[in-house]
Formats: structure tokens, sequence, C-alpha cells
């Protein structure tokens, strides 16, 4: 459980009209001077509503002496709890005031909306310093924090919604190295076979010679003959894609 505290001095003195004095009354008619302002919002992160969990605010005073509880209000959502209200009560000790509230739950909170709002006025121009704390079992009471609920949203995500893109991504990429480790070694045995290939186009460039010794002004033409059927042979081994970036055999070319 998380919370968030706001204070707020004197609460009772924004309007100063001149001329006219501006008076506050409790419920039995007696006047107040000042009233300070503690607004406690409560945050539940965790996956499910909690229930039954007793707050407690401790507050004290930079004087030491104990502060005053005027009134308060205590909110579910956007409705006040009343029957939390009927519930408070306040103990004094060395010089704090404990004030124990007993709510029956704290829903879920979704974004940064609170699920409780406790709006505690004191008597006085100052309001006083709180602790906030619980005795349930299983819950903190925690200063809030963005990443508390980040962490909480990602705890809600299933492994697919947590993982799936960076697996997805992972797995693309190890598909694609693999893909070009195939193709690296598919092209290096390639390339051998059609070396050997080659040899056998010689065999029969050879093969088809004339008994004679060639004259010197043919060997140029014997020699472009070759090369040619080697590379006419090779081109039309190769993969598809490999001849859609190559250079078709032209002996003019020679």
């Amino acid at each position: 459980m998380d919370f968030q505290i706001a204070k707020e001095n004197n609460v009772t003195g924004f309007f100063q009209i001149p001329g006219v004095m501006l008076s506050y009354k409790d419920e039995k008619g007696n006047s107040l001077k000042a009233l300070s302002l503690v607004k406690v919002e409560l945050q539940n992160f965790s996956a499910r509503d909690i229930a039954g969990i007793d707050l407690q605010i401790d507050a004290t005073t930079r004087d030491d002496s104990p502060p005053a509880l005027q009134t308060f209000r205590i909110g579910n959502g956007p409705a006040e709890d009343f029957d939390a209200e009927k519930n408070v009560t306040q103990t004094i000790k060395h010089g704090t005031l404990s004030i124990s509230i007993p709510l029956k739950s704290i829903n879920r909170t979704e974004a940064f909306t609170p699920a409780r709002t406790l709006l505690l006025y004191f008597k006085g121009a100052s309001a006083p310093d709180v602790v906030v704390s619980t005795n349930a079992a299983g819950v903190s009471a925690r200063p809030f924090a963005y990443q508390h609920y980040l962490d909480s949203e990602n705890n809600h995500q299933s492994f697919s919604q947590r993982y799936g893109p960076l697996t997805g991504t992972v797995g693309t990429v190890a598909l694609l190295a693999l893909w070009f480790g195939w193709l690296v070694l598919a092209g290096r045995k390639r390339e051998v076979a059609n070396m050997v290939h080659a040899v056998a186009v010689a065999e029969n460039v050879i093969q088809a010679l004339p008994s004679q010794p060639i004259p010197p002004e043919q060997q140029r033409d014997f020699a472009k003959n070759l090369v040619f059927e080697i590379w006419c042979a090779t081109y039309h081994r190769a993969w598809r894609i490999n001849r859609l970036l190559s250079v078709a055999p032209d002996r003019s070319k020679l």
C-alpha cells in the first residue's frame, strides 16, 4: 500500500476581506481561530483489493505538544465512508496523537487515482507531521513512487505479454542469423562444386581440339571459348537470385 501526504497550513485564513471578520465555529458553537489540513491519499497497486485493514496515523508537532484533531473526512473513492468515520479512535502518548482508522477495504488502484482519501483537520495554523503505518498482516505502508505502479503493471502481465515482443525480436534475429549462415555455407559448397564442374567443361573443350597444334593466332580464341564455356556453366548452375544479381554470359565482353 502506497501513501502520499500533503500538508496545508491555515486553511481557514484564505479569504481576508478588509473590514470583514470571517469566523469558524465547531458543532457546539465554539469559535475556531485557525485550522490546518493534512491530506493522506492511499493507493493499492497490488493484484487484488485489501480487506480488513487498520490504518494508524501518528501526528506530532515541533514543540512536542500533541496535536488536536478537530474533524476529518474519510473518502472511499468518490464517496464518503461514514462507517469508517464512526469507528475512528484517538490516543495520546508522549506528545504523539495516534489516530486509528479501521477500513473495511482498500480497492485496487487503477492508474493514479487514490483508492482512499483522508482529510484530517487539526487545530492551529501549522499542520503537524504525520507518519502512516498499518498492522495488517501481509500489508506494509510505503511512500508513493511511480516505479511501484510500473512494477505492479508488469507483474499483472502474463509471460507472453511481458516478454512476447522481445522474444519475437530475438527469435527473428536468430532465424536471420541461421539463414545467413546457411547461405554462406551453402554458397561456399556450391562455389567448390562449380569449380569441379568447370574441370569437366574444360575437359570437353580440350577433347574438341584438333590433333594438330593450335596456331598462335587461334590460341586467344581458344582461351576465350574455354573461359566462356566455364562462365556459362557457372552462371546456369547458380541460384536464381544470384543470376539476377550477376552478369549474364557474353562472349563479346571477353
